[in-house]
């Protein structure tokens, strides 16, 4: 999956540092997590159905973190997923890219609701001071 980056908000980077850092890194997490849930549903709905397995394995995972970048990962739990998506010409399946389409069509909207839960959580954070 592609990455969608959310850096330099004005108003979220101001807000954020009014916080702990160890609440700000929780909202982060929760506001990506959530709006990646998001994107899990859009991949459901797209996905090809034999058995209905694939559709129903995608998850939602921290990825690698670090001081400067949270990370998470949307990925499938069955192992034929990118052969499905991607292709496998040797084993003459086709690719269908169900994904790559599913991203570039949620991908903006993703990263809208990523934020709005973000600044959500920070102003009910900021309430409960």
């Amino acid at each position: 999956m592609p990455k969608i980056a959310v850096t330099g908000v004005p108003e979220i980077d101001k807000r954020l540092k009014e916080l702990e850092p160890r609440i700000a890194r929780k909202l982060v997490r929760q506001a990506i997590r959530q709006a990646l849930k998001e994107m899990d549903t859009a991949l459901e709905a797209v996905s090809p159905r034999k058995s209905g397995a694939l559709a129903s394995s995608y998850k939602v995972r921290a990825s690698g973190r670090s001081r400067k970048s949270i990370g998470m990962d949307l990925a499938s739990t069955v192992a034929y997923a990118s052969f499905i998506n991607y292709g496998a010409p040797h084993r003459h399946i086709k690719a269908q890219r169900f994904a790559d389409e599913a991203y570039k069509e949620n991908a903006p909207s993703i990263r809208d609701r990523a934020m709005e839960l973000l600044v959500a959580g920070i102003q009910k954070e900021i309430d409960s001071l």
